[in-house]
């Protein structure tokens, strides 16, 4: 599922890439979104306790912020209906 995250939202962290598995349940707040995505991680959130790593070489560090993949990333807002997510898919980007 392609979400349209937005700065300000909450989201809960699914998935990380190796190295960086203590992210996966931390909540965090989408502070940018890069549109047109410039990359596969268009996704920038802010949270305590995060890890990140550089380009995937080397040991995990602790970060406060981490560009994600949005598939990496479940909203945390009231708006799952289906119908409703369809919606805000076919907005463009702000």
């Amino acid at each position: 599922m392609n979400h349209q995250f937005k700065p300000g939202d909450l989201a809960l962290i699914v998935s990380t890439g190796p190295r960086c598995e203590q992210n996966i349940g931390k909540i965090v707040e989408v502070i940018e979104v890069e549109c047109p995505p410039l990359d596969d991680h268009p996704v920038c959130v802010i949270g305590e306790g995060m890890v990140g790593q550089l380009a995937g070489c080397g040991a995990a560090f602790p970060v406060r912020t981490n560009w994600c993949r949005p598939s990496q990333l479940m909203p945390l807002r009231g708006d799952f209906d289906p119908e409703q997510q369809k919606a805000k898919e076919a907005e463009p980007c702000a």
